[in-house]
C-alpha cells in the first residue's frame, strides 16, 4: 500500500503525477481477501491509469505486468496521450517491446505465472506491438 502526498514523479523519466491525476483515476472499491473474512475500502486506480504508469516506468517487473494487463486497457488514445505527455513514448515502447521479444522474457513468465500457453502469449504481445 502506498501514501500519497502531493504527487508520485518517476526517478527514471522525471514523469509527474499529480494526487488530482491519481485520484479522477481512480475510485473507491472494496478489496476481500481469499483466505479471511475481511474487507476493506480502498482507492484503487484504474487499468489504464496504472499501465500508463508502469509503461512510463519500465522496470522488468513493470514491463512483465504491462504484458500480463494490457490485453484488459480500455482507452489506448487516452493512454498514448498521458505517456506522452510525460515522456518519449516511443522510446517506452520500444522498450517494451524489446524486452518481450527476447526469448528469457518467456522464460521469465513462466517462472512467475508457470506454464504460459502460446497463443496467450501471442495474444498479450501483439496487444503491445499494435500500440506503437
Amino acid at each position: 500500500m502506498d501514501v500519497l502526498i502531493c504527487n508520485v514523479t518517476d526517478r527514471m523519466t522525471g514523469a509527474i503525477f499529480v494526487a488530482d491525476w491519481i485520484f479522477e483515476n481512480s475510485s473507491i472499491k472494496i478489496l476481500r481477501g481469499k483466505t479471511i473474512t475481511e474487507e476493506l475500502e480502498m482507492r484503487i486506480i484504474n487499468i489504464d491509469a496504472l499501465l500508463v504508469m508502469k509503461i512510463i516506468s519500465c522496470r522488468s517487473t513493470d514491463i512483465r505486468d504491462v504484458f500480463m494487463m494490457f490485453p484488459k486497457s480500455k482507452n489506448k488514445e487516452w493512454m498514448k496521450s498521458e505517456i506522452q505527455m510525460r515522456c518519449d513514448f516511443k522510446d517506452r515502447i520500444a522498450k517494451i517491446i524489446e524486452k518481450i521479444s527476447s526469448k528469457q522474457f518467456k522464460d521469465g513468465l513462466s517462472g512467475v505465472y508457470g506454464y504460459f500457453d502460446q497463443k496467450v502469449f501471442e495474444k498479450h504481445k501483439n496487444a503491445i506491438l499494435s500500440f506503437k
